[in-house]
């Protein structure tokens, strides 16, 4: 039964840990599609107006990343809780870094009304 469940246990974290990174990477290369909008029509001498609304959706996009983001850690701290309601806070199954010590700070999306 023990067995069974860290195998259960490992199942989800082999799971889960590629998807976060594939959350940060989407968050990145967004970032740069946001930034990259503006730069191009500057750099073309094109009107402010030129790209406007792909600029707005690419944002609107990236926001949405960000709450998917949110969403995913509260994944992973609910994983956590169920993994002591299992009895297997005694072992380890490792991650890619260390937890942060501190509470993470809280992004907020800014969006003109």
């Amino acid at each position: 039964m023990l067995k069974q469940r860290r195998e259960a246990v490992q199942s989800v974290i082999d799971t889960l840990i590629p998807a976060e990174v594939a959350i940060d990477a989407a968050i990145r290369e967004w970032g740069s599609l946001v930034t990259s909008i503006p730069a191009a029509r500057v750099a073309s001498g094109m009107a402010a107006e030129t790209g406007h609304e792909a600029l707005e959706a690419a944002a609107a996009t990236f926001a949405l990343l960000i709450q998917a983001r949110t969403m995913m850690l509260q994944t992973h701290h609910q994983l956590a809780e169920t993994k002591t309601g299992m009895g297997m806070d005694a072992f380890s199954f490792g991650g890619l870094m260390p937890k942060v010590a501190a509470a993470p700070r809280r992004l907020e999306v800014v969006m003109a009304a």
